[in-house]
């Protein structure tokens, strides 16, 4: 069976609800394969953050996710916010056992290594050359904020790609990629049957309670009032004219 494939781009190194609750709903198996991170995106801005799990209020075993892949790049900062998210996603315990409630592989992968002095293979030279101890700076940041620092060489890679004017036959990259899908696809865990009917349509009412409740919680305590007032005249005039 082929893994279900959340990916997950550009949210932005910061500490945002929605980025929270996106990924949230994603790594316990609330999100259906093959939904659409913009939906859920546009879900969260028409009716507010907290909304996603009322939308998909059932979660599967088999949506739950099994492999975070963190992509870095060694030619910018490590975007510790979003990192310090996913490991705090990744790290919650069972208070009565204390183990984790999930399990689950992360998987750091490190970009244009082929850009470090002294870890290139392609002999490539220019002002865009990374430092070897800058990079060995970013190296153990990623170990010190995904606590993987003694096992950086299972849980990261550091990954080269086919640039301009690098030969198009480097086993040396083939065996990076290689090395890459094998610890990704090797099983870790039982796989439990699929079960069905597990998105959720939304009904005239619920997507009326949701804008509801959003437009509420935007409020001030005098628009609230007001809101109370208007209901309250409203359901006298109609008991009136019942």
């Amino acid at each position: 069976m082929l893994p279900n494939i959340f990916d997950v781009p550009g949210m932005g190194d910061h500490y945002l609800r929605e980025n929270i609750e996106l990924l949230e709903a994603f790594i316990e198996g609330y999100i259906p394969p093959g939904t659409s991170v913009k939906s859920l995106q546009k879900l969260q801005k028409d009716y507010g953050v907290s909304c996603l799990k009322k939308i998909y209020p059932n979660s599967s075993k088999e949506w739950a996710v099994t492999r975070v892949v963190f992509v870095a790049s060694a030619d910018q900062s490590l975007p510790t916010a979003l990192a310090d998210i996913v490991r705090r996603l990744l790290d919650p315990h069972d208070q009565a056992t204390g183990h984790f409630k999930s399990n689950i592989d992360l998987f750091v992968v490190i970009t244009k290594c082929d850009l470090v002095e002294g870890l290139n293979t392609s002999g490539t030279t220019g002002a865009n050359m990374i430092k070897q101890d800058k990079f060995k700076k970013m190296e153990n940041e990623v170990a010190e904020v995904f606590s993987i620092g003694g096992a950086m060489e299972q849980n990261s890679i550091r990954w080269q790609s086919y640039v301009d004017g690098r030969c198009l036959n480097d086993p040396y990259i083939d065996n990076i990629a290689l090395k890459f899908v094998r610890q990704m696809m090797l099983p870790r865990r039982k796989r439990h049957q699929v079960e069905t009917d597990k998105s959720a349509l939304l009904t005239p009412q619920q997507r009326f309670l949701l804008k509801l409740t959003y437009v509420v919680n935007g409020m001030d305590p005098c628009q609230k009032f007001a809101l109370v007032a208007v209901i309250m005249l409203s359901l006298f005039v109609y008991f009136v004219i019942a």
